[in-house]
């Protein structure tokens, strides 16, 4: 029964005492345990970037610019 609790856990990399979902610091032995983003946090936060540039910027001002008319 305590393996079944035990299975949505985290573990604490230096003591291996078992963390809260959204702890990141150890309560045992206080070493900092980042939470793992998952894989695709980078991509949509770059897409949402890249959306926003896209709508701000006036590309014809850029081709001007450039010489690329």
């Amino acid at each position: 029964m305590a393996s079944e609790h035990m299975a949505g856990r985290r573990l604490c990399r230096s003591c291996r005492a078992p963390l809260e979902e959204d702890q990141e610091t150890c309560p045992s032995c206080h070493t900092h345990n980042p939470i793992p983003k998952p894989w695709y946090v980078p991509i949509v936060g770059g897409a949402i970037v890249a959306l926003i540039f896209y709508l701000l910027v006036d590309f014809g001002d850029v081709f001007r610019v450039l010489g690329l008319n």
